[in-house]
């Protein structure tokens, strides 16, 4: 069976603090959808996560808004540290459509800014609007993680009966993190100690070493401050 090792959450999931410290060795939460709206709740369970030395991700979840000015206010309110991820939320979103082009520039502010990369999460949103043969996202691929969402049906003992099952959307070669079971859907487990039945549960193909070494983000050796 898949052995999930982070999740991902906003503020409408309830959260088991001890309980998820069991298992799990990181949490993304949402921290902004654009210029809009605030998830309130990202300061707090940050700060509950990292009492019990557990990893913090914080998330953008995408819209059409200006990127530089949502790219300060994403930042603004998710203070990355030296071990925080940052991640832009790359899925529909009927009310405010973040172009790919809007997307390649969300990921490289950040990354100038922070002078790490940030991760994209997504599935067919990456596969419809990202062009896997432009150079510049080939490029931004060598050192964007990426967190595929993709619910298979069927039993899977570990990843790597699942991996040849997956699509990877170009110009990625391979993800970094699998979302393999959200609202019900996906292979089991779909439910694990301290959230809820039916949350989003992620796999990482590595041991807590490798993940706690990439889950910053890829350095910049020469990053910009603009």
């Amino acid at each position: 069976m898949l052995q999930p090792v982070f999740f991902d959450c906003n503020h409408n999931n309830d959260i088991d603090f001890d309980a998820v410290a069991t298992w799990a060795w990181a949490g993304f939460f949402k921290v902004n959808q654009g210029l809009e709206f605030t998830d309130k709740s990202f300061t707090s369970r940050r700060a509950e996560m990292e009492k019990r030395g557990l990893l913090v991700g914080g998330y953008d979840f995408a819209t059409a808004d200006p990127v530089a000015e949502n790219v300060e206010r994403f930042l603004d309110l998710c203070r990355p540290g030296p071990t925080t991820a940052c991640c832009l939320d790359f899925e529909d979103n009927e009310h405010s459509e973040m172009t790919g082009d809007q997307a390649w520039e969300w990921l490289d502010r950040v990354r100038q800014k922070i002078g790490r990369s940030a991760a994209i999460y997504g599935g067919n949103r990456i596969r419809e609007h990202i062009d896997g043969q432009s150079a510049k996202w080939i490029d931004m691929a060598l050192t964007t993680p990426l967190w595929l969402c993709e619910y298979l049906t069927g039993s899977f003992a570990d990843i790597a009966s699942l991996r040849p099952h997956l699509k990877i959307p170009k110009p990625w070669v391979d993800f970094t993190y699998l979302q393999y079971a959200a609202d019900g859907a996906g292979p089991q487990p779909r439910k694990m100690p301290g959230v809820e039945n039916g949350s989003d549960l992620n796999v990482f193909d590595g041991d807590r070493v490798s993940f706690i070494g990439g889950w910053p983000g890829v350095p910049m050796q020469h990053p910009l401050t603009a």
